[in-house]
């Protein structure tokens, strides 16, 4: 019997979302789309394509940003480095 108890349990979670699904959903839906529903979703649609191809361009910006700073303080520190060694050549001549 106790294990019987447990395997229900388990599965409880999965099992009370199954029955609220069957209470709550309806059979069917006597409901329909008016014209101007599909102009609605096409705008929803497109305006979340442009709002995320505008968001992704900002970041890129910003991520290019980054490199390009960090792209001239390496050819910085290599200018310098390039420079000190110049210096120490001639001097030791």
């Amino acid at each position: 019997m106790q294990k019987i108890i447990i395997k229900i349990t388990d599965k409880s979670p999965l099992f009370l979302f199954v029955i609220l699904w069957g209470l709550f959903v309806p059979k069917s839906a006597h409901a329909y789309i008016d014209p101007g529903m599909g102009s609605l979703i096409w705008q929803l649609l497109l305006a979340g394509v442009l709002g995320a191809s505008f968001f992704i361009h900002k970041i890129w910006r910003h991520i290019r940003a980054m490199f390009s700073w960090l792209k001239k303080y390496i050819s910085s520190r290599r200018n310098l480095k390039d420079h000190i060694d110049k210096d120490e050549l001639s001097a030791s001549k």
